[in-house]
């Protein structure tokens, strides 16, 4: 996918995904000696992952799903592993096929991870393939965060957004873009939110797909509209019926990281019930449980188990240019907090494929 005659500059080592034999051996092991909890009759999905689902699920995992497959599909990107700031990255590095393609940095949150680029990628560096024109290229990286994929797990504290801002923002230096664009969702937002507040000389726009969320407690109640109540309200609401995962991981994420290490069928239910919960799948968890994840054994060290970070302060001017996407599936309306923090909420789709970010 990428340009052969346009190598990554960086020292940067090639990285094929390669997961040893003996892991998927372990996996199938586990998956036959998994025990099942009791289940509430009748309750479906309203006390978490369906238990008859999930069942269902794990027989296809440990008889039929082919791990090689996929893994040759994670494959057909182009892999890097560098050290940043003593810190080893995974990054996909793939090169837009126009003159003068924008470099763009996409930044995953949880519980996915960079495989959730897949279907934009060819369509951002190759958009005339697509519909669209070669002049609207970009150059595409995409990190796995820090505890994700195969990027390095944090052993110390403070890897927040904020820090791993730097670390993209120093890849992108070393990779030798000294002007770029960035996108991101869920903890990604947060990650380009700071690239946004911190990296003015070198970002030229940045493109949420929701808000950070400390942005909803900037201003003193009294100074809200009633729109921005009313988002607020939502947003608590949510939080009270939907967050309890967020609590746990961001307090004890250490006593929760056992049971989703050592199980694999305890991990599956943990990120099956947010994928059906979070997307557009109408309720067909099916469509949500395709996607091949790297077993890594990284459950404890992602963002979200880590503490509150403080605000993203700027260091000088910012980053003038932000977009919001509209989404079907939100928490709560974004359109009006987004007027009054002076971002721009722009369409999630749009006629040209290669724009349906930008």
């Amino acid at each position: 996918m990428g340009l052969p005659n346009r190598e990554t500059p960086i020292a940067a080592e090639r990285f094929q995904i390669n997961i040893p034999q003996a892991i998927l051996d372990d996996l199938n092991e586990r998956l036959a000696r998994a025990r099942w909890p009791d289940e509430i009759e009748g309750a479906g999905w309203d006390h978490g992952t369906n238990a008859a689902y999930l069942r269902e699920l794990a027989h296809h995992w440990q008889h039929h799903y082919n791990w090689r497959k996929h893994e040759a599909d994670l494959n057909a990107f182009n892999h890097f592993r560098a050290r940043i700031d003593g810190f080893g990255l995974h990054f996909i590095h793939e090169r837009g096929t126009g003159v003068r393609p924008l470099p763009l940095l996409l930044t995953h949150g949880w519980p996915d991870s960079f495989w959730r680029f897949s279907k934009l990628i060819p369509m951002l560096t190759d958009p005339e393939s697509f519909g669209g024109r070669a002049e609207d290229a970009f150059d595409v990286v995409v990190p796995s965060i820090p505890g994700f994929g195969f990027s390095d797990k944090p052993t110390r504290r403070g890897v927040t957004n904020v820090k791993v801002a730097e670390l993209f923002a120093a890849l992108m230096t070393e990779l030798g873009y000294d002007r770029y664009a960035a996108h991101g969702g869920d903890w990604g937002r947060g990650v380009t939110a700071s690239l946004g507040a911190t990296q003015a000389a070198s970002v030229v726009g940045i493109h949420l797909t929701d808000v950070p969320y400390r942005h909803l407690l900037t201003r003193p109640p009294g100074e809200l509209s009633g729109a921005e109540r009313a988002y607020l309200e939502a947003s608590q609401a949510w939080s009270k019926s939907e967050g309890a995962y967020a609590a746990v991981r961001g307090t004890r994420p250490q006593t929760l990281a056992y049971g989703l290490t050592d199980s694999p069928l305890g991990l599956a239910g943990w990120l099956l019930e947010k994928f059906r919960s979070w997307s557009d799948c109408g309720g067909n968890a099916a469509e949500t449980s395709r996607t091949a994840f790297p077993k890594t054994n990284c459950r404890r060290t992602s963002p979200c188990t880590g503490r509150p970070e403080p605000s993203t302060r700027p260091t000088g001017s910012t980053t003038k240019r932000s977009t919001a996407s509209k989404q079907p599936r939100r928490r709560a309306p974004l359109s009006q907090l987004l007027s009054s923090k002076g971002a721009k909420p722009c369409p999630f789709r749009s006629k040209n494929p290669a724009r349906r970010i930008f």
